[in-house]
């Protein structure tokens, strides 16, 4: 059974009237490319690399030659995790149909992400590049610069991964979810709640067709988040819309954990990035 169908029988299991269906939210899954071969249990690379305005997992970013590589406040290196090349993502609504998202994260053992009233907001640095910026020629002379850190990389910073992506649906099936979308269908998420107590033979399907598939590299836009512990407070200047979320062998987040960054996609689509935020946990 496929990843489609295993979900369709899930929500047709929810009974009539529940609202279950109301929670399909179209996402674009990342898949590894084709030409991606394992170097280890769940390490992965791409033996050829991929375009530098393309979507990856690690490796080196796209930077214009008038850019620099990114810092923290103290002024080390961040760990680049991933791009997304919108243009290769099947459109979704409200998203970019062009341009070129990057996410940096802190070089430390929590990967930059706080714990007070800072969460979400610190430890992350994001650019974006639209379509003017990428058609311009790039020569790539800067290099990846060498962590003294400890802490393991996010992603592997000399192989890449190459992404595609496909159109699928996805429901909220994480352990918990964010207040704002539980306030606006409550008895939705009720009846989903129990639908994943009960028919727990449905969603080992639908875990096993994702296991199956090969491809899957647990990157995915849009959709919804996957909390593997408590819920985050969603920033008071931020948006609850899921970007990308990050999870799977392509990433050290703790122990099997995975990430989520969220914000306003026709904010970015415009280049704003000031009001992304992010968590992750294992």
């Amino acid at each position: 059974m496929g990843y489609a169908e295993a979900l369709d029988a899930l929500v047709e299991a929810a009974p009539p009237g529940s609202g279950v269906r109301s929670l399909l939210r179209p996402c674009a899954a990342g898949l590894v490319s084709e030409d991606t071969e394992r170097t280890g249990v769940l390490r992965r690379r791409t033996p050829v690399a991929p375009p530098v305005t393309g979507s990856y997992v690690g490796g080196h970013p796209f930077l214009p030659d008038d850019a620099e590589w990114p810092r923290d406040p103290d002024e080390w290196p961040m760990h680049f995790v991933l791009q997304v090349a919108f243009a290769d993502v099947p459109a979704l609504p409200g998203f970019p149909r062009e341009g070129l998202l990057q996410m940096f994260v802190r070089d430390d053992s929590t990967h930059g992400l706080t714990f007070d009233d800072t969460a979400g907001t610190r430890g992350l640095l994001c650019r974006w590049y639209d379509a003017a910026a990428l058609a311009r020629p790039v020569e790539v002379t800067s290099t990846t610069p060498v962590f003294t850190s400890d802490d393991s990389p996010l992603a592997d910073p000399q192989h890449p991964v190459a992404l595609e992506f496909t159109s699928i649906w996805s429901l909220p099936l994480g352990w918990e979810n964010l207040a704002d979308d539980v306030a606006a269908a409550p008895e939705a998420f009720a009846a989903l709640e129990e639908l994943l107590e009960t028919r727990e033979d449905l969603v080992e399907a639908l875990e096993q067709a994702v296991a199956e598939h090969g491809r899957w590299s647990g990157v995915h836009v849009g959709g919804w988040p996957s909390f593997v512990q408590g819920a985050p407070d969603v920033p008071a200047y931020g948006s609850s819309q899921l970007l990308v979320g990050m999870a799977g062998g392509l990433f050290e987040w703790g122990d099997v954990g995975n990430a989520h960054l969220f914000g306003d996609p026709e904010a970015l689509a415009a280049g704003d990035v000031s009001r992304l935020w992010w968590e992750w946990a294992s």
